[in-house]
């Protein structure tokens, strides 16, 4: 993204979300659990690429007020969590009226949701990386990163190491949570609607108060923040 922009990477991020989506719904239909991890590992290095948008989000704010730029997509991402249930619940209904799997339906219905994504970044002028590049980079803004010399920041690493643990203990306890949570409704008998809704009440726990939490990481520090969380 720093070598090519944003908007160019966020399009090559699509083809794998969507060579994955097609291996998935191939294992699915030949019944082959390896091959759905593989499709699995292949849509989440997509959907990896496609979680950089936070990048372009905050090329077009100024430092102090990044955290909410942040809060904001985060917030309006949860739009797609109400839309998932739909999908699935259509994946169903046509499964019980066709031959085919529900799932394949449903990632199928996916797969074209994820390339109707293309024309919106293609559309994206001017990307955002020149954005900041012609507002926010100067040679004062260099110089200084709250306040203190760069040089003083490269001397530690905290930050950083705060960073990367908090990221990984946050991400694994998600995953843990919500592959568990599924399993466990699916075990219950609930319907992959009803399961797909419980994850969309995750979801908007995750990102609907991002908004808030992201102003109070501007003005509260980001550290003081994700000790809250």
């Amino acid at each position: 993204m720093d070598r090519f922009g944003r908007r160019n990477v966020l399009i090559a991020g699509v083809i794998p979300m969507t060579l994955g989506s097609i291996l998935m719904i191939y294992a699915v239909s030949i019944g082959s659990p390896l091959l759905l991890i593989g499709g699995l590992a292949v849509f989440g290095i997509g959907v990896g690429i496609a979680q950089q948008n936070r990048i372009a989000m905050t090329d077009m704010c100024p430092p102090e007020s990044r955290g909410s730029a942040v809060g904001k997509l985060y917030t309006a991402s949860v739009a797609g969590s109400f839309v998932a249930p739909v999908i699935v619940w259509a994946g169903e209904v046509s499964g019980a009226s066709t031959k085919m799997k529900p799932t394949v339906i449903t990632w199928a219905l996916m797969t074209l949701l994820i390339v109707s994504a293309v024309p919106v970044l293609r559309s994206m002028r001017v990307d955002p990386k020149e954005i900041s590049l012609r507002l926010h980079i100067k040679p004062r803004t260099l110089a200084t990163f709250n306040g203190a010399d760069h040089t003083a920041v490269r001397i530690s690493k905290l930050p950083l190491i705060a960073a990367y643990v908090t990221s990984a203990a946050s991400q694994g306890n998600m995953v843990t949570l919500m592959g568990l949570a599924s399993l466990y409704l699916h075990d219950l008998g609930y319907s992959q609607t009803l399961v797909s809704i419980a994850i969309t009440i995750h979801v908007l726990g995750m990102y609907g108060f991002s908004t808030a939490f992201g102003r109070l990481a501007d003005r509260a520090g980001r550290p003081q923040t994700i000790m809250i969380g």
